[in-house]
This record gives structure tokens, C-alpha cells and sequence, in this order.
């Protein structure tokens, strides 16, 4: 399923180049085949019965891994008790809530979720943002090696300059700059989307960062 979808999306891409119809159909044809692998993994998973003595929190968690593109049978044994570390490390503090009810309050749920569907991905990426600056538009990290990440999504400059977001005069200074497309809402989400998107199209898939969580950056 994994190299079907890798394919999908290369292929996409290059119509988004060309406007290429053989290479639409191409696609069509292809997410055919992907819709009925998926069939068939779940008729698989049925049959093997591997979730049937899982805790109801568990399974939760494994469907989630299974949205994000991976595969519930190939996680490390340990995975779901260190994602329930996570879940008790947000649940006892209000981050959470007001991180959530800053998004609503700027408007931005369904602007980062359609930046997120329009290129094939799970709208869960949104999370990104949550970990990266709990929504907050105006967050400045500290200087480092590779320059001042900024804005909701953390872009560093030569990432966003790499997704089309211009960076403007104060870069390299850690302040706020109204002309900095990474303070953009809408702008930095398409950039984040089309990052999140290249990364998902990459066998390989993600790699962990200190926090567990991707980052914006090389």
C-alpha cells in the first residue's frame, strides 16, 4: 500500500507540472488499486484477529498510526505505551484546551485542514502546529545553526524560502516581522502542507525529532 501511495503521489505531482490527462488517468487508475489494497489489509487484519486482546485506547491509537500511512502490524513494541505518556503529558495541563481554542479564535480549523486535504493528506497533520507553537502565530524560537524558526508552523528560513514563503528583511532577527510570509496563517499552512506532503511520499515516511514529532526544517 505504502509504494502504491508513493507512487499516487509522484505521479500527482508531475500532473501538477504538466496537466499531463494520460498522467490523470494514471492517477485515477492507481488510487483504484490503492482503495482495494486497503480492502484487503483489513479483510487481512480481521482474519489474523492481532487487535482482538488490545485495550480500547490501544486500538485508537493503532487506527491513528494507520491514518497517518503506517502499518499497525510493523510498530515497535513499545509504541503505544510511549504515545500514552504523551497523551497523560498533555492532559495535565490546560495546553491543550487553549492551544485548541486559539486556532478557533483565529479561524484557522478548516484553513488547515483543507491546505492539508488538498494534498492528499490526513487533516490530523494540523497536530504539527499544536507541537510545534500550540497555534501561536506570533512564536519566535531562539537563533540557531540553521537560522530562526517563526510562526505557527516553526518554518526555519531555508525551508520556507524552499516552500515559496518569503522571509523578509528581519530574518535573522529574533522578532516578529509582519512582512515574513511565516506569520502568514494561511501561507505558512500550504507551505507546511506541501512539506508534510513531500515527506509522506518518501518510503522512508518520517523521522523522529526530539520531541517525537517531525520538524520544519532540514
Amino acid at each position: 500500500m505504502k509504494a502504491v501511495q508513493v507512487q499516487v503521489m509522484r505521479i500527482e505531482d508531475l500532473v501538477r507540472e504538466s496537466g499531463d490527462a494520460e498522467l490523470i488517468e494514471q492517477v485515477n487508475v492507481r488510487r483504484e488499486e490503492l482503495h482495494a489494497l486497503e480492502a484487503q489489509y483489513d479483510h487481512f487484519l480481521e482474519g489474523l484477529d492481532v487487535l482482538g486482546e488490545l485495550s480500547d485506547e490501544d486500538r485508537v491509537i493503532l487506527r491513528v498510526v494507520r491514518m497517518l500511512g503506517e502499518c499497525e502490524l510493523t510498530v515497535p513494541e513499545d509504541f503505544t505505551k510511549i504515545v500514552q505518556q504523551y497523551i497523560h503529558k498533555w492532559s495535565v495541563t490546560n495546553r491543550l484546551r487553549r492551544s485548541l481554542d486559539r486556532m478557533e479564535e483565529q479561524n484557522l480549523t478548516d484553513v488547515f485542514a483543507q491546505a492539508m486535504l488538498e494534498n492528499n493528506l490526513p487533516p490530523q497533520f494540523i497536530y504539527v502546529a499544536l507541537q510545534e507553537s500550540g497555534f501561536e502565530n506570533q512564536a519566535v524560537e531562539p537563533t540557531t545553526g540553521f537560522g530562526i524558526a517563526k510562526g505557527m508552523w516553526q518554518f526555519i528560513p531555508s525551508t520556507a524560502r524552499r516552500y515559496g514563503l518569503r522571509t523578509r528583511p528581519l530574518v535573522e532577527l529574533p522578532v516578529q516581522d509582519p512582512m515574513d510570509d511565516r506569520f502568514k496563517p494561511e501561507a505558512a499552512a500550504r507551505a507546511a502542507a506541501h512539506y508534510l506532503r513531500d515527506i509522506y511520499s518518501k518510503d522512508a515516511g518520517f523521522q523522529p525529532s526530539r520531541d517525537g514529532l517531525i520538524q520544519l526544517g532540514p
